[in-house]
């Protein structure tokens, strides 16, 4: 699933944005996450999800999931 699908999933209870709800990322490598690592995440809470079909920088993908997030919870 898509980070921007997941948090209005997650955030949003009615017409209004729950900003009560804490929110985690990890980022994971350039080379991407093993098989070992998703499964160890997911076990830990964490919900697997998407910034899409490109392929950012590790430096890049941070910046992207954050201005993600700040566009669900941010909107009016």
């Amino acid at each position: 699933m898509h980070l921007l699908s997941q948090l209005q999933t997650d955030l949003l209870a009615g017409d209004q944005i729950d900003r009560s709800i804490g929110i985690t990322i990890a980022i994971g490598p350039e080379g991407g996450w093993t098989d070992e690592e998703v499964t160890r995440s997911v076990k830990a809470g964490f919900v697997s999800v998407s910034l899409g079909k490109r392929i950012l920088r590790a430096i890049m993908a941070p910046a992207a999931a954050m201005a993600i997030v700040g566009a669900v919870v941010e909107a009016d």
